[in-house]
């Protein structure tokens, strides 16, 4: 719980500065380089980042004899970008036939990352997601949870953003002051949430979606009620809302769906759901884009003003985020979460001795490999 409160924590400073300095770095333009140093700034913080782990990361003893399972690697990453290049590219190539094709191939190569998962298990050998924890349907809603979840805010902010600074003529350091009620929130949220440790864990997360649901709703009927003007401060109050909401689901979210999981496992299934994370991220920026710019186009044939065509186009891309996390709401009570110090490390008594020490030896060599895919 201490762990996760800290992440949230500094996840929570990263929100409110983020969206400031960045603002103020594209405001500032630099060597003429206009928005390109939002994305040089992060060189130099890299670069301290592989250096103060280097001296401040405990060194863990490895395993020369484990290999990595690079068929699995490639399966996996063949099946998410057969399904995240459609839907990114999908409007820009007008959908053509290949595109859907692609999707189909994603099923498949899914379905042939779940068989070779198998094969490697029963040959005791290391597998990229431990088949234990694909045959866990627990956890399998524990990743479509997170997966839904983390769809939801990025392509918000990407509506917004657009919206603020296309439509009505904000700059980006307005438009990240706008946003950082939402980042207020979160922050809010992250300074006490840790003390709860592994208490309320589903409560939090349902509660936290639910206040997702109403802040996003309110700030929805606030776009579509805009005219040729917009008073930012009309923002604040659903931001707040909706930005205390993410930080009571976040710091449930992970503990959640581990809760469930074998201790043996808890080093895969932690790389995994952040894996998942990333891909949730990316497919809804990608289905809120499709929604978005279609609606957009609609709206400037039609001859509308940049103001109203963007807050046209709005309405019905926000409406993505309530949907996903209201289906949160709905999914978190059939998630299990074993209480606090129960055992969840006790291995079936059909599992032989000899797999049972290599699953050991295994944990800390699927972290590595599943934190990779994030990347």
């Amino acid at each position: 719980g201490q762990a996760f409160s800290l992440f949230g924590l500094s996840a929570g400073l990263a929100a409110v500065a983020g969206p400031i300095v960045g603002g103020l770095l594209i405001g500032a333009n630099f060597a003429g380089l206009d928005w390109r140093p939002i994305f040089l700034v992060n060189i130099p913080f890299g670069v301290l980042a592989v250096v103060a782990g280097w001296y401040l990361i405990p060194r863990t003893p490895g395993h020369p004899d484990l290999k990595n399972d690079y068929v699995g690697i490639g399966l996996f990453v063949l099946a998410a970008v057969t399904l995240v290049f459609p839907l990114v590219e999908g409007h820009t190539l007008g959908w053509v036939w290949w595109l859907w094709v692609l999707m189909a191939l994603s099923l498949a190569f899914t379905a042939l990352f779940v068989l070779w998962q198998r094969r490697r298990a029963r040959a005791n050998m290391p597998q990229l997601l431990n088949f234990s924890l694909i045959s866990n349907g627990n956890y399998l809603l524990g990743l479509l949870i997170t997966t839904i979840f983390a769809s939801g805010i990025p392509p918000m902010f990407m509506v917004i953003s657009l919206l603020l600074q296309s439509g009505y003529g904000f700059d980006p350091l307005a438009s990240g002051l706008t946003n950082t009620p939402f980042s207020v929130g979160v922050l809010s949220v992250s300074l006490f949430i840790g003390r709860l440790g592994q208490r309320y864990l589903r409560t939090r997360l349902a509660v936290g979606a639910g206040l997702l649901v109403i802040g996003i709703t309110w700030l929805d009927l606030i776009v579509r009620g805009l005219g040729d003007t917009l008073d930012h401060w009309t923002f604040l109050p659903p931001l707040l809302v909706a930005g205390i909401g993410l930080g009571m689901g976040f710091s449930g979210l992970f503990q959640s769906v581990l809760a469930g999981v074998p201790g043996r496992d808890a080093g895969a299934g932690s790389g995994a759901l952040q894996s998942f994370q990333q891909i949730g991220g990316a497919i809804g920026i990608a289905l809120v884009g499709q929604i978005f710019f279609s609606a957009l186009a609609e709206q400037f044939a039609a001859g509308a003003t940049p103001q109203a065509a963007y807050a046209a186009a709005a309405g019905p891309a926000i409406t993505y985020q309530i949907v996903s996390f209201a289906l949160v709401v709905i999914l978190v009570p059939f998630l299990k979460i074993k209480p606090p110090g129960a055992d969840t490390g006790r291995r079936p008594a059909r599992v032989g001795t000899r797999r049972l020490d290599l699953e050991e030896r295994h944990q800390d060599h699927h972290q590595g490999e599943a934190d990779d895919l994030v990347g």
